[in-house]
């Protein structure tokens, strides 16, 4: 049926098939430009660009989904996060993204994800007191001793250990 997430199934299928699927997907795009307010359509849409490997569509209809779920912050944070992957592990925490999870702590406090990421950000943007209070209250949701408890302890650690900067001067 048009809409199924027919696109997961695309490594390893001959060329007929993946036009096959691409056609599934326009019809889903097709079909939501009719019905622009069917949000589990905009999401089955963005997984299945994902997995065409079209990033800005991808984007496009997360950014869709997110206006028409604005208080829904698994949503906002599917979002948030595909911006963030677009960016690459190298890259700054993008503004765009930190927006989106500061709607979500806005609608759930203990959000882990955007715990971190709004930490990490702080921490980029050179706000060490903040960043590490984020961390801090992350690490309180975490289970001690385990990996994710002991990585952010460590950034907090590496936080905590550098140097103060001065204020005055130019640089």
């Amino acid at each position: 049926p048009a809409g199924s997430d027919a696109a997961a199934e695309l490594r390893g299928t001959t060329p007929q098939q993946q036009q096959q699927i691409r056609a599934m997907v326009a019809r889903l795009a097709a079909r939501l430009e009719n019905s622009p307010d069917d949000l589990e359509g905009w999401l089955k849409l963005a997984r299945s660009y994902r997995e065409l490997g079209d990033k800005p569509k991808t984007l496009s209809a997360l950014a869709q989904a997110g206006r028409l779920a604005p208080l829904d912050a698994e949503v906002q944070m599917m979002h948030a996060a595909e911006i963030i992957q677009q960016a690459g592990p190298q890259s700054a925490v993008p503004a765009a993204a930190v927006s989106l999870m500061q709607r979500v702590l806005g609608l759930d406090a203990k959000n882990r994800d955007a715990l971190y990421f709004i930490g990490l950000w702080q921490a980029q943007a050179g706000h060490k007191a903040e960043a590490i209070a984020t961390w801090q209250r992350l690490l309180a949701l975490l289970e001690p001793g385990g990996r994710a408890h002991q990585s952010v302890k460590q950034r907090i650690e590496a936080l905590e250990a550098q140097p103060k900067k001065a204020n005055g001067g130019a640089g």
